[in-house]
């Protein structure tokens, strides 16, 4: 049967309620006899009542009987206070031992109900913090959901807002590609047709160009004649009729006419003029004439031919002046010099092998004999050799190296104050002359 409570107060069960009189019992020296009690409740005298294990008759009622004064009822407040009546309603009072413990049981009886009160206040709090735990669980869950949901549909936006880009992209690109595709067919179709057009262009050029081509190819070819033609016409008046007009001699300053011919050069027809003009003033002999003319033509043509090789200019020169020029580069050039710096330069090798078995001025001596065109001491009029740095910079038996003149080359040898050479003579303009007058062969086509 569930408990109640009476103003406030709450009922005790059987069980706590025994507890609860055994504590007081206990607490006044009394037992709890239960057959007592038993046959007590089984026979009631008359008037006998119980309060909390206290028996009274009825003569001892009055001054048995407590009241009870709740003073205020059990809201979060102090159980109910017990007390006795006043004194002229008790016949007689209770030893101090007596009232002592019964306020002790009475104590601990608010005691135990406190701490009932207490412990249900604690079962209360802790429900409560449960209940409150419960619903700040439930408060987090909601709002984790919330943000679940809120996440959700953010992610759900993005999405949406995404694919919507996603559209409008392809849908762009879509465009993209088809006015791309468009602008290719459109350039593909202005392709052909510039195509078209410039295959008939370079049909109608090619043919023009065929026609031009032949028109021109027969115009150089008809000019090349005529030039040759006229250049054979008027190298043949000029050869067979000895024509000497200003115009004509202008002319061959642009067209020269070849009067005299060699493998290594021409004499142009107004040179030749000119030179049997002055020759025919000193000779009046044909053969003497013929081969007077002979030696200038081969003369002339030869130092044209180095003046062209040694870039040296004929025009407004004296001819002593150039041929002083060509001699001196002729002796360098050892293109033309072969033999003879083949020569000096075994000569020197021959020189130095000796100088090292240390058979000095004998072996330079018969070595300038034997393979050299002139060998002896230096003279004092020998002015290049005296004053040359190299010559004078030479130590006692020291041999130099070979010293290029415009007659030759020499190799010198100290020996003490006096100075040894070997010479070997290059090639002169002289002598390339000679060679030039023995070898070459000359044909005159004036007359």
């Amino acid at each position: 049967m569930p408990n109640k409570s009476l103003d406030g107060i709450k009922k005790l069960s059987g069980e706590e309620l025994a507890k609860a009189r055994k504590i007081v019992l206990d607490s006044i020296g009394e037992t709890d006899k239960r057959k007592k009690r038993k046959e007590e409740k089984n026979f009631p005298l008359p008037g006998r009542k119980m309060l909390d294990g206290i028996s009274s008759g009825p003569a001892g009622l009055a001054s048995k009987r407590i009241v009870i004064i709740k003073n205020e009822a059990l809201k979060g407040k102090e159980a109910s206070v017990i007390s006795a009546p006043p004194a002229p309603l008790l016949r007689r009072s209770r030893p101090v031992a007596f009232k002592r413990s019964l306020a002790n049981g009475i104590a601990r009886i608010g005691e135990a109900a406190r701490g009932e009160e207490g412990f249900r206040k604690q079962e209360n709090k802790k429900a409560r913090k449960q209940e409150n735990k419960a619903e700040e669980e439930m408060r987090i869950k909601e709002e984790r959901k919330r943000k679940e949901a809120e996440t959700r549909k953010q992610g759900e936006e993005k999405a949406r807002r995404k694919e919507a880009k996603n559209r409008e992209e392809r849908e762009k690109e879509r465009v993209r590609q088809k006015r791309k595709n468009q602008r290719g067919r459109a350039r593909k179709r202005w392709l052909f047709e510039m195509k078209r057009k410039l295959s008939g262009l370079l049909d109608s050029f090619w043919k023009s160009f065929r026609l031009a081509g032949k028109i021109l190819a027969f115009s150089a070819l008809f000019l090349t004649v005529s030039a040759i033609l006229f250049y054979l016409i008027f190298a043949l008046l000029l050869l067979k009729f000895n024509l000497d007009h200003k115009i004509s001699r202008q002319i061959a300053n642009f067209l020269p006419v070849p009067a005299v011919i060699t493998k290594i050069g021409f004499i142009e027809y107004y040179s030749y003029q000119n030179i049997m003009s002055e020759l025919k003033k000193e000779l009046t002999n044909q053969p003497e004439l013929e081969q007077a003319a002979r030696v200038v033509f081969i003369e002339k043509i030869s130092l044209a031919k180095l003046a062209r090789k040694y870039n040296i200019s004929l025009i407004a020169r004296e001819q002593e002046e150039v041929e002083k020029e060509i001699n001196v580069r002729l002796a360098v050039d050892k293109e033309a010099n072969r033999v003879s710096y083949s020569r000096i330069n075994k000569i020197k090798e021959l020189v130095e092998a000796s100088q090292a078995d240390g058979q000095a001025s004998e072996s330079f001596e018969k070595i300038g004999e034997k393979y050299g065109d002139e060998q002896g001491y230096v003279s004092q009029d020998n002015e290049f050799l005296q004053l040359t740095e190299e010559v004078r910079q030479l130590e006692a038996s020291e041999i130099s190296e070979i010293i290029i003149t415009n007659r030759g080359y020499y190799i010198i040898k100290k020996e003490d104050k006096r100075l040894k050479y070997i010479f070997v003579k290059s090639v002169t303009l002289d002598g390339y002359l000679n060679k030039m007058l023995n070898e070459l062969k000359v044909w005159v086509l004036a007359r």
